[in-house]
């Protein structure tokens, strides 16, 4: 059973970013959905789609939801979804993201902590 990812961000970054880490590990299938929400979408539109997502993504251990901006519109459509079987982390970046699918057999705040890491030390000086 694997912990169900979400990737919520604005138009463009989430299937660029999907079809990237699809190429880096060499998979076509993967266990996450995509929903672009740029700033002048349908909120109530967009929590519906997400909400839906979700229920597809939950095989029993919870979903997470990666997104770009804290506190812009994927953000806050997001916070919306926000529950014990749901994890929501911001600023997105691809470690995060290929950290978070190599370890998506983890339970969610497991998962949650992984992927954090990964995006945290993917950010470094190039020296």
């Amino acid at each position: 059973m694997q912990t169900g990812i979400l990737l919520l961000t604005h138009d463009k970054i989430a299937p660029a970013m999907l079809e990237t880490a699809k190429m880096i590990l060499q998979q076509t299938e993967l266990h996450i959905g995509v929903i672009e929400a740029p700033a002048d979408c349908d909120t109530h539109a967009k929590t519906q789609e997400a909400q839906q997502q979700l229920i597809q993504l939950d095989q029993g251990q919870g979903v997470l939801i990666l997104n770009d901006i804290f506190g812009a519109t994927p953000f806050n459509i997001a916070k919306q979804l926000a529950s014990d079987n749901v994890c929501i982390i911001s600023g997105v970046n691809l470690n995060m993201l290929l950290r978070a699918l190599t370890y998506q057999n983890l339970p969610l705040q497991e998962l949650a902590e992984k992927a954090r890491e990964g995006g945290i030390n993917g950010v470094r000086y190039a020296e």
